[in-house]
């Protein structure tokens, strides 16, 4: 796959642009990593600051800060990775810098997984 313009570790998501289909979304949490795929995502809702993210087996939540620039990209499904960028890269950033602050993720019906 070929990364995107914004695959930045500041962000907290990669973006694929390459002719390639993007077949499942790696999600790595401080602890577990997990990879729905494409073909059981549902849909998503939120807003600049929280997303969640149906799959057909989980429901991913992701807090942050200008996450309706994700949101607008999962319309095409070409999200490669979510991810918490690592303390220094978000050392860098101001308080309004787009990006990821908090994921998990919860089996449907309510179990949180991480």
């Amino acid at each position: 796959m070929t990364p995107g313009r914004e695959d930045s570790a500041a962000l907290g998501w990669k973006e694929y642009l390459g002719n390639e289909m993007v077949r499942a979304v790696l999600i790595t949490t401080p602890e577990r990593s997990y990879v729905p795929s494409w073909a059981h995502y549902l849909s998503a809702e939120g807003n600049d600051r929280e997303i969640s993210i149906y799959f057909s087996m989980c429901v991913v939540r992701v807090k942050g800060f200008g996450l309706d620039r994700l949101l607008r990209k999962l319309i095409t499904q070409r999200i490669g990775e979510l991810f918490v960028p690592k303390r220094a890269e978000r050392i860098r950033q101001s308080d309004d810098t787009p990006g990821i602050s908090e994921l998990a993720v919860e089996a449907i019906g309510g179990k949180r997984r991480a």
